[in-house]
């Protein structure tokens, strides 16, 4: 069901970004709303030299209608231009570079699109194309227009205000939706630049909002395959796909995206009402720039303000949002490879399937909730993060892979229920950090997993773990493989330091305070406890070492544990889990305890 609805998702997706309102966006500002160019202007007060009526273009998946075209400035006749556009001789690329006028006017363009259970009509209000030579468009502009259609038994309908297109490449798009080619084998150039303002759109569950949007230039590389005959598998794709049917979409939703470019995009601001539920939530996203989009890498994402909240006293803000080489390569490959041989989805491996990310940052996190049924002068969970960040090092024989967590601070009303956990502690709010960074040599199997972590009050930890014979076949989807490429996996070391800074004093006075009992008594018992998990595994020579270390901590947190485990070579996972003489496994392995 999920490849199903996902396949009809990628087909109206893709129909979407390749109909005339697709914007692929530069940083420029919407026009203002009725305005129309002055040349557009210019043009719309002259005579035109032909005149053509009731003109309809099938394209199989999308139909265009065009009720009358005023043609300005052209040596040809209405008869001609009804010939080239609807037959006559020769390629439709050759046909429409054959197309020569100053300008060109229509009232009323109507676009229809239909696929996989999607229907949609978009209706764009006088239309002017500017300069139409050598089967280009110098600019295109409409005063805006209304969309309307349904998608899953659920209707919608909208509206758009002026929009202009720049430097459209008909022609060359039109070779690429007959023959899948360009003329010289180079990317055609779509159109150069393209700006709209003022979109809507209502539906069931949710209304959208966008404020203005702009962009360009949008590129199509050669696919190989024409254009129309993907089209007309998306417009014939049923609207419960079967396997087979789904993964053809996927290919073909994978070529075209690997074939398509965008210099750079910006949206001013998009609003989202989700309608559903009792309390629905209003979200609004500013500030997007997106740039250097090629063969399904995005350069660079950057989002200004993310902003969420109800009328239930829900409020969230955050953002700048930063993305850096963003690669969707992988999932691609993966679906077009799956397309290609449906039988490989049986021994694909995840891991190669998953996008790519080579910086991700969210900073100024805020989310308030206000309790149900709280005082009206109580005050809200408050959480915010100074920082979140995760950055990837590729290289080509070596991963390093960071994430970190800045400052995530926690506080609320006292008797908040939420909150109950650390205010039974004692603590009326939180101040955490946490980082972990893992390190993989592919090359030579070797790996290390660090992680720290700090709390304001509460202590500072941090552990890392040396592993050697490490091998991509651990991630594979089936489990047999990986259970077999784990068992050489071998821990050379592992170690780990905890200070305490409050956090057991505060466990201490919770236990006493709950059980009644004097807090040494409450002490004692909390470093029994602690060192049952080692005793219960006593056939390991050096557990009773660590449970003394631990039990003393406990008792006497004034300075640091560190625990430290080495092993030459190593202890591998199959050593531990197969030999019969356990202790002679363990007896390689070197246990060393300090409190510094």
């Amino acid at each position: 069901m999920r490849t199903r609805k996902l396949a009809r998702v990628s087909a109206t997706a893709l129909l979407a970004a390749m109909g005339v309102v697709t914007l692929g966006w530069l940083d420029w500002p919407a026009p203002t709303a009725g305005r129309i160019p002055a040349p557009a202007g210019a043009a719309m007060a002259q005579t035109p030299t032909a005149v053509v009526e009731n003109l309809s273009f099938d394209l199989g998946v999308a139909v265009y209608r065009i009720r009358r075209m005023e043609v300005i400035g052209s040596p040809m006749s209405a008869d001609d231009w009804r010939a080239t556009l609807t037959g006559g001789q020769g390629a439709t690329a050759e046909r429409l570079a054959a197309l020569k006028a100053d300008s060109i006017n229509i009232p009323e363009l109507e676009y229809e699109v239909t696929a996989g259970g999607m229907r949609q009509t978009i209706v764009y209000r006088d239309v002017i194309l500017l300069d139409i030579a050598g089967g280009r468009i110098a600019q295109a502009t409409a005063s805006g227009g209304t969309l309307s259609g349904a998608a899953d038994g659920e209707s919608m309908s909208g509206e758009f205000g002026p929009l202009v297109f720049t430097g459209i490449d008909v022609a060359g798009m039109a070779r690429l939706f007959a023959t899948g080619q360009t003329s010289d084998g180079k990317p055609v150039v779509a159109y150069e630049s393209a700006r709209f303002a003022d979109y809507t759109l209502k539906m069931k569950k949710a209304d959208i909002a966008i404020r203005g949007m702009a962009g360009g230039p949008v590129k199509m590389k050669p696919t190989g395959e024409p254009l129309s005959a993907m089209f007309a598998m998306f417009a014939a794709m049923p609207a419960k796909p079967q396997p087979s049917e789904a993964f053809a979409i996927f290919g073909s939703a994978s070529k075209l995206l690997r074939a398509m470019s965008v210099g750079s995009s910006s949206v001013d601001e998009m609003t989202m009402r989700i309608k559903e539920g009792a309390d629905p939530v209003t979200f609004t996203i500013s500030g997007v720039q997106a740039r250097d989009f090629e063969d399904a890498v995005v350069g660079s994402t950057v989002i200004q303000s993310v902003t969420a909240g109800n009328d239930a006293g829900f409020a969230m803000r955050l953002g700048p949002i930063e993305v850096r080489g963003y690669d969707m390569r992988p999932t691609l490959e993966t679906l077009a490879s799956i397309a290609a041989d449906p039988s490989s989805l049986d021994s694909f491996n995840p891991m190669r399937m998953m996008p790519r990310i080579d910086h991700f940052s969210l900073r100024n996190f805020d989310l308030t909730s206000a309790a149900k049924d709280a005082p009206a002068n109580a005050a809200p969970l408050k959480v915010t993060i100074d920082n979140i960040s995760a950055d990837r090092d590729l290289k080509a024989d070596s991963l390093r892979w960071r994430l970190a967590h800045d400052h995530i601070r926690v506080s609320g009303e006292a008797g908040d229920k939420r909150l109950s956990g650390m205010q039974e502690l004692g603590y009326s709010s939180l101040d955490l950090s946490f980082r972990t960074i893992f390190d993989w040599s592919w090359a030579t199997g070797e790996a290390s997993l660090s992680t720290d972590g700090s709390g304001a009050g509460m202590g500072v930890y941090s552990a890392k773990v040396d592993v050697s014979n490490l091998t991509e076949a651990i991630f594979t989807a089936d489990r047999k493989i990986a259970a077999v490429a784990a068992l050489p996996i071998a821990v050379k070391k592992a170690e780990a330091r905890v200070e305490d800074n409050g956090l057991i004093a505060a466990a201490v006075n919770l236990r006493a305070r709950n059980k009644k009992i004097e807090k040494s008594a409450a002490r004692r018992e909390m470093a029994a406890e602690a060192r049952k998990p080692f005793d219960a595994n006593k056939k390991i020579p050096f557990m009773d070492k660590i449970a003394d270390a631990v039990e003393a901590f406990l008792r006497d947190p004034k300075s640091p544990l560190l625990v430290t485990l080495t092993a030459s070579p190593g202890v591998s996972i199959f050593d531990a889990a197969t030999s019969k003489q356990p202790e002679q496994v363990w007896s390689k392995v070197k246990v060393e305890t300090s409190r510094k």
